[in-house]
């Protein structure tokens, strides 16, 4: 019996080890998953991090490229600006003289006529003359 219990103890032992050694591997396991979740979680970041750069990036070449597109139409409309500027500043060169002159043979040649509502001396001799042969 002596045996058998030594037996017994040898073969809780050994059961014990197999359970500890078990336990081990399970814990090494769940650190090695841990480990590969917290990687996995690193690279993803990574990779949202540099697909944010690349946007940014290209968000700021389209901002560049609509600032300097802005730039020329806005030089390209200053330009249109001053060739109709220039046309105009000629024609009143060209024609300005010419503009006073009308203006001034308008304002200085006047030829006074009385308005049609005006009553005066030989319309009310006509609207008499009127009244008196359609009364007869």
């Amino acid at each position: 019996m002596a045996q058998s219990g030594v037996q017994n103890s040898a073969a809780i032992q050994r059961l014990l080890k197999a359970e500890k050694h078990g336990q081990q591997i399970v814990e090494e396991a769940r650190k090695y998953r841990a480990d590969r979740v917290k990687a996995a979680r690193e690279e993803a970041k990574k990779e949202t991090d540099l697909y944010e750069q690349d946007k940014k990036k290209e968000l700021e070449q389209k901002k560049a490229e609509l600032e300097k597109e802005k730039a020329q139409l806005s030089a390209s409309a200053q330009d249109d600006v001053n060739k109709q500027k220039a046309v105009v500043d000629e024609a009143v060169t060209e024609n300005g003289d010419k503009v006073v002159e009308l203006l001034l043979s308008y304002v200085t040649k006047i030829s006074p006529q009385a308005h049609r509502n005006v009553k005066t001396a030989a319309n009310d001799k006509a609207l008499k003359e009127d009244a008196a042969g359609a009364a007869e």
